[in-house]
């Protein structure tokens, strides 16, 4: 749980600031963290790097809500990895349908168009990945050494 409110509250004071906070004249959500591949993708982004931890944090929260479901011992992480990872790639999808009805209900929203859009789920589902990852990780090290 401390992982959870660790991921969740990064991604929201990164958020917060990726709209509200210019330098040099350009939001926070527009700059470039590194230069990785430019025209038209523009990767990587401050914007990709808070849907990655956004959504790993939410792919954390997933888990939270399933584990008092499992039994103890798991016979297997590779489902749960599953389940927890499509679930956090189905918050990162209903967060870009929200975001898809504010443009078209609001006519300055901020928002980028469809690459924005595509990259916004790719970059959700690597933080999804990792944190399912990690969580497998971290069951598997956690049961060698019990």
């Amino acid at each position: 749980m401390n992982e959870t409110l660790f991921l969740l509250s990064l991604w929201a004071v990164m958020h917060m600031c990726g709209g509200g906070l210019y330098l040099g004249g350009i939001r926070l959500y527009d700059i470039m963290v590194f230069p990785l591949i430019g025209e038209p993708y523009h990767i990587l982004k401050y914007d990709q790097v808070v849907h990655t931890i956004g959504f790993g944090g939410a792919t954390m929260l997933m888990y939270d809500l399933l584990r008092r479901f499992l039994r103890d011992p798991l016979p297997g992480w590779v489902p749960v990895a599953i389940v927890i990872i499509m679930a956090g790639m189905g918050t990162g999808a209903l967060n870009e349908v929200i975001e898809f009805f504010t443009v078209v209900l609001f006519p300055s929203t901020g928002v980028g168009g469809y690459y924005n859009t595509s990259l916004d789920l790719v970059f959700n589902m690597i933080g999804a990945g990792m944190t399912g990852s990690y969580v497998v990780y971290k069951a598997a090290t956690s049961a060698r050494g019990a």
